[in-house]
C-alpha cells in the first residue's frame, strides 16, 4: 500500500501535523475573536466543533495505526481491532481522502477508484481470516457511498443504524462533507439519513470472495 502520508519520514509527518494543528488553532482563535466582537458566543462554539472534527482524523488516524488499533487493508479500507467478535470497518477518513486520492484522476472517476479500494481492502481482510475456517467474526461498517444492492451482492446485510452512530455522524458532518466533496470532486452535502450500516459474517464474505475479486478487477479496468 502506497499511502503518501506514510511514505514521508517521521520528521515530515510531524511537520505536517504541526502545521495543520497550527492552522486549526488560528481558525479557533479567529472564531473566538469574531464571537467576542459580535457578542455571539454560539459562533465560537460552532467554529470550535467544526475545526476540531476536521483536525481529528489527521491526528487520530496515524496515531491509532501506530498503536495497532487501526489496520490498513488498502488506501480506503481500515479495520479496528476485533472486539467481542466484531470487526468495525471504515471506508477511509478525511485524512485518507486528502492524501490518497491521486491528483491525476478525473473527478468523474474518483468514486470508482475509492470503491475499487474498498473491495481490494475487503479481499485483504478476507485473506487474513480465511485461514481460520472456524472463525465466526462479524464484519460491520457504515457507509454513505455503497448502496444496499451492491452491499448485498458482496455478502452484507442492511442493519438499522444505531442512534448513537447517527449522533456521531451529525457531530462529524463537516468532516463527512469534506470527504464526500473530495470523493466527488465538487462541494457535496451528504444526507446523513442515507447513511447505512451493513453487517456480514466473515464466512459469508469468504463464500463470495470470487465475486468480490471479479468486481474489483472490473472497477480497476
Amino acid at each position: 500500500m502506497n499511502h503518501p502520508f506514510y511514505q514521508k519520514n517521521k520528521k515530515e509527518q510531524l511537520k505536517f501535523q504541526l502545521t495543520i494543528a497550527s492552522i486549526a488553532l488560528l481558525c479557533v482563535a479567529v472564531g473566538f475573536l469574531l464571537a467576542w466582537l459580535l457578542s455571539f458566543w454560539l459562533l465560537a462554539f460552532v467554529i470550535f466543533v467544526i475545526v476540531i472534527t476536521l483536525l481529528a482524523p489527521f491526528i487520530d488516524t496515524p496515531s491509532m495505526v501506530k498503536q495497532g488499533r487501526l489496520t490498513y487493508h488498502s488506501l480506503f479500507f481500515l479495520s479496528e481491532t476485533p472486539k467481542n467478535g466484531v470487526i468495525q470497518i471504515h471506508g477511509g477518513t478525511l485524512f485518507d481522502y486528502y492524501f490518497a486520492i491521486p491528483k491525476d484522476i478525473p473527478k468523474s472517476s474518483r468514486k470508482r477508484f475509492i470503491l475499487q479500494q474498498y473491495l481490494e481492502g475487503l479481499l485483504q481482510l478476507i485473506a487474513t481470516y480465511e485461514v481460520q475456517p472456524d472463525s465466526d467474526i462479524i464484519i460491520r461498517g457504515t457507509s454513505y457511498i455503497i448502496n444496499t444492492k451492491t452491499a448485498e451482492k458482496l455478502g452484507f446485510q442492511l442493519k438499522n443504524t444505531e442512534g448513537l452512530q447517527q449522533l456521531i455522524l451529525i457531530f462529524n458532518y463537516a468532516q463527512i462533507t469534506c470527504a464526500n466533496s473530495l470523493a466527488n470532486g465538487k462541494l457535496t452535502f451528504p444526507k446523513v439519513s442515507k447513511t447505512k450500516t451493513f453487517e456480514a459474517s466473515i464466512q459469508d464474505l469468504i463464500a463470495r470472495k470470487e465475486r468480490i475479486k471479479e468486481l474489483s478487477e472490473r472497477l480497476k479496468g
